[in-house]
């Protein structure tokens, strides 16, 4: 219920009642309590919610940053596995490169057309195996 609300029912009990002491105290009550809603600032929202939001704002960011922290941690082991995945993969990739070049050398040196650079690199890549 609302300070006017209240204060409306208290002027319509007394304008009922008749005129005696207890209604001369209820309408000094009711005189007070105009004073000072009288006395009560109004409220700015718009500036009541930037207030807000600036003072919410370093929260919330440092929130946010916690959080990223604590989900980076938790996801600490699958980001090394993917890393050591990544790293193996990547291994492989160049050992099978390797080893494809080392056959192409070997079959160069295998022609019958092949030089003897061509030949010894043949030889020196089947020893690389």
């Amino acid at each position: 219920m609302s300070m006017s609300s209240v204060i409306g029912s208290m002027q319509s009990a007394l304008d009922c009642a008749g005129k005696c002491d207890c209604c001369q105290n209820l309408q000094s009550q009711i005189n007070t309590l105009k004073q000072q809603i009288a006395g009560i600032k109004p409220v700015d929202e718009l500036s009541l919610k930037n207030s807000i939001k600036s003072s919410l704002q370093p929260e919330l960011t440092t929130f946010v940053a916690g959080a990223v922290v604590v989900a980076t941690n938790k996801l600490q082991p699958q980001i090394a596995e993917a890393k050591k995945a990544a790293s193996d993969a990547f291994l492989q990739i160049v050992e099978n490169t390797r080893q494809q070049r080392l056959l192409e050398i070997e079959q160069r040196g295998l022609r019958e057309s092949a030089t003897r650079v061509e030949r010894n690199a043949a030889e020196y890549a089947r020893q690389m195996k």
